[in-house]
């Protein structure tokens, strides 16, 4: 898919919700940014990071191991092989969903509804 769909996806997807600060769309095979908001910055240790806990989710989960985003920690709440989930005592939280070529991955500030974030990005990442 083209960068400029993606990013628009992402924006009338997840962004117009405002439940959603942040978002991006990574490549599962090529372990690249696809698409992503403007703010959204991620390197490539963390897209490391991110991929490990769905390759291993029940460590992520039952250590409680840090995700790191944008230079804030997260602890995950949630880990599966589809989605991760995770929050930040300061800054709010993480959420991951994994599709069969892309990893969509968002955050949420303190003052947004996790409840509403989270069902938006696990509807756009059921979409095929």
């Amino acid at each position: 898919m083209a960068f400029n769909l993606l990013n628009n996806i992402l924006n009338e997807s997840l962004i117009v919700t405002k439940q959603i600060s942040n978002a991006c769309v990574i490549s599962v095979t090529e372990l690249k940014v696809k698409a992503k908001t403007p703010n959204m910055f991620i390197r490539s240790d963390e897209i490391a990071i991110i991929k490990n806990a769905f390759d291993d989710p029940k460590t992520v989960r039952e250590e409680g191991n840090k995700i790191s985003l944008m230079d804030v920690q997260y602890s995950a709440v949630r880990a599966d092989s589809r989605s991760v989930y995770a929050k930040s005592e300061s800054k709010g939280g993480f959420l991951a969903v994994k599709t069969k070529i892309y990893y969509i991955i968002a955050t949420y500030d303190k003052q947004q509804q996790p409840g509403i974030a989270v069902e938006a990005i696990e509807r756009l990442g059921m979409i095929k």
